[in-house]
């Protein structure tokens, strides 16, 4: 008996220094600044956040002020059943947790919902709407939104003047233009498999988003003209293969463009066109995969480092060597290299200020080496040289000892090879 009691008392003491480590634990979490608190808890999912909102009062306030709520849902594949009643979880949580916050600023949302896997998919994008309005309510900066299993998604008419940044990827449904009278302080705009309703868009962009810094725009739909112009605008990315006929970009504080454009052509178009005025850009990556049309790059004076892959049937080259001849670093394949100098033209297009030269092609055979040497012949400053081969050193030696060997390189008399510091083959 006596045993019985010494072994309950340990017990009972084993249970008393539990709970006492955790309250330790909770008031070492409690104890921390506010900054610091809500950094931590900004690294958690919803589902965890919830958990330690329930853990003290303290815990539920900071839960409730969290600058970052990451409603990503993480789906799993279950019967139609439990993920139904998983889905219904889910919102019910969600729906309790914004009433619990007000108003207290939210720095950013993010947010994933596929309306294929409920039962209800209008309603409950009704529901998933008041989510969104109701970030937006709390002064959301950032916010970032995967929607997917609707026909069309459209943001509140007005949009408040604290978001700086909106990411929207969709599955190729209908992105519906937010109000032209409302002005806008995005800074950042990204959207993602979306399908652009027309060309109010871009209007958009221009009349209303009157500071913003970053575009980004990939794998968009159902437009077939792209006309962005932007007084605020620094860097535009795209990349779209649809049916695009023309693309006009202007902006005075463009120092980016990063651009993977497929033109088709139509019956009716003789030409599709490209048009930059951009006389601040640093940097242009141009990839072109197929399409003839007719590029006009303006004069690019600031430009450093360009990279161009492009389609062989691009028109008048000539005049795009012309505009990026300012730059320092250039990197070009040999798809390119055989649109400068189709149909046999000879001529050394002159790049003296490039100092940084890569190229990128499957084998240096025969029709390719008398390109690469016109085009070498052109940069006198040359310093570094990089050939980059899908094909082994000696497959590549072997190839172009057919017809071109050393003697030939000799006879080149290329300027830069005095000065040459780095060759990596």
């Amino acid at each position: 008996m006596g045993r019985k009691r010494k072994l309950l008392g340990a017990s009972a003491s084993c249970e008393a220094q539990g709970n006492c480590s955790e309250n330790v634990t909770s008031d070492r979490f409690s104890d921390l600044p506010d900054e610091v608190a809500h950094h931590i808890l900004s690294l958690l999912t919803f589902k965890d956040l919830t958990r330690v909102g329930a853990v003290s009062k303290r815990c539920r306030q900071l839960h409730l002020s969290v600058p970052v709520v990451d409603f990503r849902s993480h789906w799993h594949w279950l019967g139609q059943t439990e993920n139904y009643l998983h889905n219904l979880r889910l919102m019910s949580s969600m729906e309790r947790y914004l009433l619990c916050r007000g108003d207290n600023r939210m720095q950013r949302f993010c947010m994933d919902w596929n309306f294929s896997l409920t039962r209800r998919p209008t309603q409950d994008y009704f529901r998933v709407i008041t989510w969104i309005h109701n970030a937006l309510r709390c002064n959301v900066e950032e916010l970032d939104l995967c929607i997917s299993g609707v026909p069309s998604f459209s943001l509140p008419p007005s949009l408040p003047q604290s978001l700086r940044s909106l990411s929207v990827r969709l599955s190729m449904e209908i992105f519906k233009t937010p109000s032209l009278s409302i002005p806008s302080n995005l800074r950042y705009l990204k959207l993602v498999l979306v399908k652009i309703e027309d060309e109010r868009f871009f209007k958009w962009i221009t009349c209303c988003c009157k500071c913003i810094k970053q575009l980004e725009l990939v794998h968009i739909q159902g437009i077939r003209n792209i006309t962005i112009e932007s007084s605020s605008l620094e860097y535009f990315h795209g990349f779209i293969q649809s049916d695009i006929l023309h693309v006009n970009i202007s902006g005075e504080k463009l120092e980016g463009i990063d651009m993977c454009l497929w033109f088709h052509g139509y019956p009716e178009i003789s030409s599709n066109s490209l048009k930059i005025f951009a006389p601040n850009l640093k940097n242009l990556n141009w990839n072109s995969s197929n399409g003839r049309y007719s590029p006009n790059l303006g004069k690019l004076m600031s430009l450093e480092k360009v990279q161009l892959f492009l389609d062989p049937r691009v028109n008048e080259l000539d005049k795009v060597l012309c505009s990026i001849c300012s730059a320092k670093d250039l990197i070009i394949n040999e798809r390119t290299i055989k649109a400068i100098f189709k149909d046999g033209s000879t001529a050394v297009p002159i790049l003296d200020n490039i100092c940084n030269l890569t190229v990128h092609f499957t084998s240096l055979n025969d029709d390719l080496v008398p390109a690469v040497a016109s085009l070498l012949k052109g940069m006198p400053n040359l310093n570094f040289l990089s050939m980059k081969t899908t094909t082994s050193s000696r497959s590549w030696d072997a190839q172009t000892s057919a017809g071109f060997g050393i003697e030939y390189w000799k006879l080149q008399n290329l300027a830069f090879l005095h000065q040459l510091k780095e060759v990596i083959p």
